[in-house]
């Protein structure tokens, strides 16, 4: 069976376009794994937007958050954050192997498929010095030590 690979992206808001970044220290993750029994566990990763904001847009920071799970796992019970400044925005989860919001080319392994968090209009947007919790149930996976995430250092999940 594969590992579970994570990666954070995130996307700044901008009147102009939408930013797709690989952030270094802008974001803290916290990992919670639960065993569930065999080869089932519940992730739950609480990210907190440490200095990622735009100084020009109130409404900008946390938008997106992408974990890189193999392509054989099965996922449930999905976990999206509400909308940190009103009901106006909202999160969608999906599964996808292609990162379309790039343009810099599919970056994902063979084998492996995106779970994506997308936070939908400037209100869903989590700023500085707070955090979002996204998570999901998935079964038919090992746990071990990543090996290589691509434009990051070795982790642990």
């Amino acid at each position: 069976m594969k590992f579970i690979k994570l990666i954070l992206l995130s996307s700044l808001i901008s009147i102009k376009a939408f930013a797709g970044l690989i952030l270094t220290n802008q974001y803290s993750i916290e990992t919670i794994v639960t065993p569930l029994g065999g080869n089932q566990y519940t992730f739950l990763y609480n990210v907190t937007n440490n200095n990622q904001q735009s100084s020009t847009y109130t409404m900008t920071g946390l938008d997106a958050f992408y974990v890189m799970v193999p392509d054989n796992a099965i996922l449930s019970n999905f976990i999206t954050p509400l909308p940190y400044f009103n009901s106006s925005g909202f999160w969608t989860s999906t599964t996808s192997t292609q990162l379309s919001i790039f343009d810099t080319g599919n970056i994902l392994p063979s084998g492996y498929q995106w779970v994506s968090w997308w936070g939908n209009w400037p209100a869903s947007v989590y700023p500085i010095g707070t955090t979002a919790s996204f998570g999901f149930t998935i079964d038919n996976v090992n746990l071990g030590t990543v090996t290589s995430v691509p434009d990051e250092s070795p982790q642990n999940i």
